[in-house]
This record gives structure tokens, sequence and C-alpha cells, in this order.
């Protein structure tokens, strides 16, 4: 930030970023990090940025032990009305833990030397920490509070203290630590929240994460003090373009002050969804595990994913675990970044300046929106933009997923997706879902429905339209049609509003109709729903996105058949529009099909592949006969 800035101490980004990431993780366990007596162990000490900061979120926050360079703090039965206090004036005074004051220390607790040969250990702290011993040097204490069965291991110091079993102390490349390190399998804390960098070697992450520990890698959690990093920079450019050359450097670092708190926010939020797309990611992969293997051995193809850098991925190894999913999402942000700089989206989209605009805090769109659209660094930030919002979103695979049934740009895709989550009021779905009390792993359900069906109505619209060249007039239309069927469906459970996005997935259809026919749109999307009560799509095509078909002779062939069925679904749509007479000459005619009474059975969910192409040629023929 240099002299005129973002004082990220002050600011408490990187802490606050870092928390807000590992409070998902205690979400998921029921517990409130911000408010509830987690109990915590710690590596730095409070006149740290990122330790000092930490330990100020929770006031109620059972810090049981922490440790520094040069001393090792022990309070064994903390009195939180009295720690928290402490622990403000420490960090005010950047002081270290010698400066506790001693009779704030609960009975049996202290502040010692790390270098001791021998600390004398209370019956107090052997039981907080489960230790046996009644005595053990300073460094064999920090190995003990390391091991300590706490809810969180709050990493905001210098060093690696963490490796894998498997691993040498040779290979960590941190000698002075080599006599406090740990492996990752004698951890009993539930949670590591990695404030710092490389605390943890990445296999250590890996081998905690396999026993069942939450922790993401140090890249995400304290990504926040990079991005406001970042948001500086691009704000102090805008202040060279020609538009805001006029601006005095005062006035500059004036308004610099005035937009640090909504950039402060901005990041905290990208570090909450970042943390939630991982643990969505996670789930996905339960259900779509072939698609997450598709991306990753793209991702090694291409070598952005080195088996020599990143550890964990070699052919036996699960690939679900989250510090691992935390290296692909990183790589695939880049790829798709990369993809879209090399292929200019940000001139034609019709998301590129609100997307830009919204990196932006309030006051420099309102007072310098011109000079945004002039900003050097254009293409990149919105580039950055699109793509984080995509993956944060829609879903860490929805890209490569939908480029392997596709053939079209990585940019088409990205706007396909843009256009579906727009259309479907899906931002407006997040914040009533995230509002509710709907417990966390219901949320995390639900919204890979809602994914799903975003993913339905991107692939829908490649296969019908060309992207580059779309009429904003159609998506607006298309946008309203598809409010207006809201607002006349009953969605009064969240539950009901899923169903209701399910169904306006399958409408790209309709558009495609009114702008191949001129026919009314409201008569389109009438006529589609018509033929998907009617005949089973919607079946099929859910059943063509199991994991059934994602194998590597099923997928081409589900590839196929998905065109195959946009198609079809169109045509059927196609011979009920008009007057609701031909509709029902339509249907009479379907009826006396053949293939009619098989098509309207109910198709268990276990239906094979080969039960689906039976009902799949079926269907074809029926739709391939005339109507009339």
């Amino acid at each position: 930030g240099g002299r005129y800035g973002y004082d990220h101490k002050v600011f408490g980004i990187t802490a606050k970023g870092a928390w807000m990431s590992a409070a998902h993780h205690s979400k998921r366990l029921h517990i409130n990090a911000y408010q509830d007596a987690l109990s915590v162990v710690g590596i730095g000490d409070m006149g740290g940025d990122v330790f000092g900061n930490g330990m100020l979120i929770n006031p109620n926050m059972r810090l049981l032990a922490a440790f520094n360079h040069r001393h090792i703090f022990l309070d064994p039965n903390p009195d939180t009305s009295r720690a928290y206090p402490e622990r403000q004036r420490l960090f005010q005074q950047v002081a270290g833990w010698e400066q506790y004051q001693a009779d704030t220390i609960s009975q049996g607790g202290g502040v010692f030397e790390r270098s001791a040969k021998r600390i004398a250990l209370s019956s107090e702290v052997q039981q907080a920490l489960h230790i046996e011993a009644d005595a053990l040097s300073g460094e064999a204490l920090i190995q003990a509070i390391l091991r300590a069965p706490v809810d969180m291991l709050y990493n905001g110091g210098i060093g690696t203290y963490v490796k894998a079993s498997n691993e040498s102390h040779a290979q960590v490349q941190d000698p002075a630590n080599d006599a406090v390190r740990v492996d990752a399998k004698e951890l009993r804390c539930a949670i590591v929240c990695e404030g710092g960098n490389l605390g943890f070697t990445q296999r250590a992450r890996i081998e905690y994460a396999e026993q069942g520990g939450l922790i993401h890698t140090d890249a995400i959690d304290n990504a926040a003090g990079v991005n406001m990093s970042d948001h500086e920079v691009n704000v102090k450019i805008l202040f060279t373009t020609p538009d805001m050359q006029s601006i005095s450097k005062a006035k500059r670092n004036q308004i610099l002050v005035k937009t640090g708190e909504d950039i402060h926010q901005q990041c905290l939020l990208d570090n909450r969804t970042q943390a939630e797309t991982l643990a969505l990611a996670h789930d996905d992969a339960q259900m779509h595990l072939p698609r997450l293997l598709a991306l990753r051995n793209t991702l090694l193809a291409s070598q952005r994913l080195d088996r020599r850098v990143d550890p964990g991925f070699n052919q036996d190894d699960p690939i679900v675990l989250l510090p691992q999913l935390a290296v692909i999402l990183g790589h695939e942000k880049n790829r798709i970044h990369d993809t879209l700089n090399e292929q200019g989206l940000y001139q034609w989209s019709h998301f590129a300046d609100a997307m830009l605009l919204d990196y932006f805090p309030p006051l420099l769109r309102r007072r310098y929106q011109h000079a945004i659209q002039q900003h050097p660094l254009k293409a990149d930030i919105t580039h950055t933009q699109i793509t984080n919002y995509i993956v944060n979103h829609i879903g860490m695979c929805s890209v490569h997923h939908v480029q392997s049934l596709i053939d079209a740009p990585v940019s088409d895709i990205c706007e396909a997706l843009l256009i579906a989550d727009d259309c479907l009021n899906i931002p407006a779905f997040r914040s009533r879902l995230n509002s509710s009390n709907i417990a966390l792993q219901q949320q995390h359900t639900l919204l890979l429905q809602v994914q799903e069906h975003t993913l339905h109505l991107a692939e829908e619209l490649l296969r019908l339209f060309t992207m580059n060249g779309l009429d904003s007039s159609l998506i607006a239309a298309q946008k309203r049609a598809m409010t207006r069927a809201a607002e006349h469906t009953d969605t009064t459970s969240i539950e009901e509003s899923v169903h209701h996005i399910g169904m306006l997935s399958h409408m790209g259809t309709a558009s495609y109709l009114h702008q191949q026919h001129d026919a009314p749109l409201q008569a389109c999307m009438r006529a589609t729903r018509t033929a998907l009560q009617q005949l089973p799509f919607a079946q099929l095509e859910d059943a063509l996105s199991q994991a059934d078909w994602g194998g590597k002779e099923t997928h081409p062939l589900r590839r196929e058949w998905l065109q195959r069925l946009t198609f079809l679904k169109a045509q059927a749509a196609h011979q009920l529009l008009g007057s609701a007479t031909q509709s029902k000459r339509c249907i009479q005619a379907w009826q006396q099909h053949p293939n009619w009474d098989a098509l309207q059975q109910p198709h268990a969910e276990h239906d094979s592949p080969m039960h689906s192409l039976l009902l799949l040629t079926q269907l074809e023929s029926l739709l391939h006969t005339p109507a009339s």
C-alpha cells in the first residue's frame, strides 16, 4: 500500500478473512465462531497483525495456549471477561506474551520460555491440554499444544509446524522448527485456521483432512489480505487515467480513506463465498465425481496442475478433500481467466460493464463511472470478476463440464452461464436462502440443485443460440417472462422455488421458438410447459446428468443425446404452438403412437443407461411421426 493506502493491521483484513473461512467450518459443527466459547490454541502473539486481530474477533473465545518464537502462554481455564480485555491491551501496545498480566491468567497457567529445558505442568494444564507428563521441555510443550484436543488450531505466526507422517523434516525446509514440528495424524483439533503462510505442508493438510479434520489451505484462508492489496493497487491505477489526473494526491488519499470500509467488507465476503464454494464442491463430488476427475485430468494435461508441486493428485488418491479441492479451485480460476483474456469476452459480454463496476466501491461507481470504463486493466478485472462469480456461485466444475458437453469457446460458455443465472434470478434465491433458518447441509443440497438447473439452461442456450451477438432485447424479454411466471406460481417454500427454477430452466426452448417463428414468448412458454408435462424430457435429461453417464465410453453418448433431446423438445413445443385446439389435436396424435404408453410410465431413479437409451429412441420415434 505504500505510505497512503489501506493499513492491513488496522482493518484486520487477513485475520478476519481467515476467521470468515474457518467460521464456515465451525458452522458445519454447529459452532458459532463469532459468539460461542470455542476452545483455541494458537501460533503467534498479540502484537502480530494476523494473530492479534484473530484473537479479538470472538470475545467469548477460550484461548488455552499459544506460543511464538520466544514464549509459551498457558491459560487452562480462561476467564473470558478478563482474558479478552487483556488481549486487547497487548494488541494495542504491540506487546508479547511476557507482558501478559499474571493475575488475569487462570490457576495453573503462566508464561514460559520456549527455550526452557523443563517446565513443570500443573494439573489444570494437564487436564486442559490432555497431557500426562508432569513436566516437559519448552519444545515438547509446544508439540503438546499443537496436539491438543480443541475446537480450533489458529495459525497466525511464521514457520511450518505440521508435516505429513511420510515427510522428513528436511523435506519441509524449515530447520528452525524441526524440534517442535508434529505429524498431521497426531492433531486432535476439529478445525485449522491458516491465517499465516506455510504453517502446514500440503501433504500435512491432506493427511489431517483424511482423518476428518476441517482445513482449506493458507492461500484460501488468508486470501482477503491479498485481495485488499489488489483492490488498492487497482483503485490507485484508476487515478492515473486521463479523466482522473486533475484530482490532487490529497483528494485521492481522502477518497482512499472513504472507500476502505467498502473494500474491506467486499474482501471478507469473497472469503466467505469461496469457503462455501469449496464445501459445495465437496458435496457435489459425492454425486458427480466423474466431473471432478475430468477437470483434474485437464489441469494435469495442460500442466497447470503439477504432481511434483501439488501433492495428492496421483491416480489412486481421493480428490474430494478440501485441501485438494482448494488447489483445483485456484488452477481452474486461472485457466478460465486466462482463456477469457485470450478470447476477449469483456468486449461483447452483456455483463461486462456491471462486472467491472461491481469491483469498485459504491463511491467510485457513482462519481467516476466513465473513468472506470477507461481503466488500463479493464479486461483483467472484468474477467477476474466473471471467473470468480461463475466458479463461486455456479460451481467449480461448471465451465469445464459444459465444455465437455458442447463445442463452444469458454467465453460463450461463461456468457451462457451468466445469462442463465440472471434469467432464473438465482441471486435473489441465494439471498433468500442465506436469510432462512434452513440447516447448512440442506442449504447446500438446495444450492447444488439450483446449480444443476442453471447449468441446464446454459447448455440449452448454447445449443440453440450463438452467444456472441445474441440480442440483448431477447435476453431481457426472457427474463421478464420468467419473472412473470414466478409471480404467478406458488413459491411459498424455498423447496417450491427450487422446483419452479427447475421448470424455468427448460425455457431456453421457448426463447428459441420465439426467435425462430416470431411467436409470442408467452405462447412459446406455454407450449414448452405442455411438452414437459406430456413427455418425459425433464426425467430423461435428469437421468443423463447422473454419474452413470460420466464414464469414458458413456459421456460421448450422453453429449449426443442431450443435444438431440434439446431439439426434440423444441420440435415437440413447436408442434403444440398455436391455439388450444391445435395443442389438443397434437396430443391426441401422440397418444395414438405405439410408444406413448411406455413413455408415460414412471421412471425409477435407478434406471440403467440402456433403459434410458430405449426411452430416448421411443421418444424420438414419437416426435418424428407427423402430429396431424
